[in-house]
């Protein structure tokens, strides 16, 4: 298997050569206006495009670790009323332009937990892109906040059940016109 450096917006793949294009929990760092013709260019006839989120299940109260890592308020009250929206069914997670070459269009939530350790909860919280591009200084402020809140959520626990979210979306790429 070759490894080529790449990004959505740019694959390093002749026309039409794969069968499927998978992006994992980074579909919110494409341009879709770019990435969706660049993925249908790259993909055969019905190849198909599947992106999955997984995340932790953030309907769930105690689970509010954008609010214990300080994310800018609007953005928070953003990404709550977009959960809101999404609460009664599988939310749409990918938004295809005009005259997408796409169809054949499904979405399916699956939940679960995954038991993780409190110090392997802070790690993970810290892959988020929002965290990631924070300054240090608002990082470690946010794991401070973020150990005090689940020491009281979950005093002396040395692991935690979090409840998680897989979000799947996928849909066939139409024969060319």
């Amino acid at each position: 298997m070759d490894v080529l450096p790449g990004r959505g917006e740019a694959i390093p793949l002749p026309n039409a050569t794969a069968d499927a294009v998978f992006v994992s929990s980074a579909w919110h760092w494409l341009d879709p206006g770019l990435a969706v013709p660049e993925i249908a260019r790259v993909l055969r006839y019905s190849g198909r495009l599947a992106v999955l989120s997984t995340n932790m299940d953030r309907p769930i109260p105690w689970l509010r670790a954008d609010e214990w890592f300080g994310r800018d308020e609007h953005e928070v009250v953003s990404r709550a009323a977009a959960e809101r929206a999404q609460a009664d069914g599988d939310p749409l997670l990918v938004i295809l332009p005009d005259e997408s070459p796409f169809d054949n269009i499904e979405t399916h939530t699956f939940r679960f937990n995954r038991v993780m350790t409190v110090p392997d909860l802070l790690d993970w919280l810290g892959t988020y892109s929002w965290v990631i591009t924070a300054s240090d200084q608002a990082k470690a402020a946010g794991r401070e906040r973020t150990t005090a809140a689940l020491a009281e959520k979950v005093p002396g626990a040395t692991r935690i059940d979090v409840p998680m979210r897989s979000r799947c979306w996928r849909a066939d790429r139409m024969p060319r016109p």
